[in-house]
């Protein structure tokens, strides 16, 4: 996850002022740098090949200019050509800015600010820039690695080295918690402080921005069943104002970091299991036959067992304009109670049962078979399994 260049006016938003580019505020940002006598006319030959560079966000008072204000447009003109991510002024001459220069940036997508603060140094911007951007490239680093732990099959001992690279210190008795967020990232990485600050995660645990929300691995060493409540309380909890959590997963406790591969399995699976309850989070070992589904919803073999039964049900909805489907999805959900499923349909409960005969009939299922029925329940909650990890 990259710094961008909206992430640097989202810190900075109360000492700002955006003037021109605002299409290009997904520049990514690594950088400072400060803009003071290179581009005078007399000098800017001997500087031209050595100074700034991509992904800088320059900063500038334009002193040079000060008897020149068209200068400013020669700078845009140059650090946009230079792929910079920005320029930030500090007006502290109070030159006019000239109408040439917005024109153009805004014309390239090159934001352009206004610094107003005479109390946020130049000093200030870049250390905190700097800071910003390399605490997110050790992130995106860890979340690679965690990607890698989701997504690839790897040995026990791999497993137990790449937990140990996120944290040295990680107890061997924890679990995995998860918060998803509909927030930006740099919204994400103030919470995740938050969360710091409050003393959620130890020297012994572990906490980051991840896909969209925030993971904590959590020790258990030491901890009663009353404690670990506490912390699963903590966490989902939190409020932050303006914000909106999505749904959030605990996994279950594991006594070896050779499992930790799997804890995380448990924990996002957990996350992304919908029962309609509206519940802010699940456990693992509340979600029943979805333990099983979850792993191998994905693979192909089972895609077309899926496909063989419920794409003729699709078909025949998208020809005549009904919802079987919907139908068939809400009455696995609600456990096939058919007096639930009529319920949240807002339908009558003989309806829900004509609309199921015509499943089978078009399945080619036997509704007096136990097989037959298992095997379109299976189906559907299959297809279940596999739409919540989209």
């Amino acid at each position: 996850m990259a710094f961008t260049a909206a992430d640097f006016y989202r810190m900075f938003q109360n000492n700002l002022q955006i003037l021109a580019g605002r299409g290009g505020l997904s520049r990514s940002v690594r950088d400072c740098g400060v803009l003071d006598y290179e581009l005078i006319p007399s000098l800017k030959d001997r500087y031209f090949h050595s100074n700034f560079h991509e992904s800088q966000m320059v900063l500038a008072t334009f002193l040079y200019a000060k008897d020149e204000p068209y200068l400013i447009t020669e700078a845009v003109k140059y650090l946009y050509q230079k792929k910079t991510a920005g320029l930030v002024i500090r007006n502290v001459f109070h030159l006019p800015i000239p109408p040439a220069a917005l024109h153009y940036a805004d014309a390239r997508d090159f934001p352009v600010f206004l610094l107003n603060s005479p109390e946020t140094s130049f000093d200030t911007l870049t250390y905190l820039v700097r800071l910003q951007s390399e605490n997110l490239e050790r992130e995106g680093y860890l979340r690679n690695k965690l990607d890698a732990l989701l997504q690839r099959k790897q040995s026990e001992e791999e497993v137990r080295q790449a937990a140990l690279e996120l944290n040295p210190s990680l107890s061997d008795q924890y679990f995995c918690l998860f918060r998803g967020f509909d927030a930006a990232p740099l919204q994400l990485g103030e919470y995740a402080a938050r969360y710091r600050e409050e003393g959620l995660a130890g020297w012994r645990d572990f906490l980051c921005v991840f896909r969209q929300g925030i993971l904590l691995v959590k020790s258990l060493e030491y901890s009663s069943r009353a404690e670990q409540e506490e912390v699963i309380s903590a966490f989902f909890g939190r409020g932050f104002p303006g914000s909106s959590p999505l749904h959030g997963g605990v996994s279950e406790a594991h006594n070896t970091l050779q499992e930790f591969q799997q804890a995380l399995r448990e924990m996002l699976y957990a996350s992304r299991y919908q029962d309609g309850s509206g519940l802010p989070y699940h456990r693992y070992r509340e979600l029943g036959v979805y333990r099983l589904l979850f792993p191998y919803c994905q693979e192909e073999e089972t895609r077309q067992f899926c496909r063989r039964i419920l794409d003729p049900i699709a078909e025949y909805d998208a020809e005549n304009k009904t919802s079987l489907t919907e139908t068939l999805s809400v009455y696995v959900r609600a456990n096939e109670d058919l007096a639930a499923a009529a319920r949240q349909l807002a339908q009558h409960e003989q309806t829900i049962r004509y609309r199921l005969n015509r499943i089978y009939e078009i399945s080619g299922l036997d509704k007096k078979s136990l097989a037959d029925t298992e095997e379109l329940s299976l189906a559907m909650k299959l297809e279940l399994a596999r739409q919540m990890l989209q």
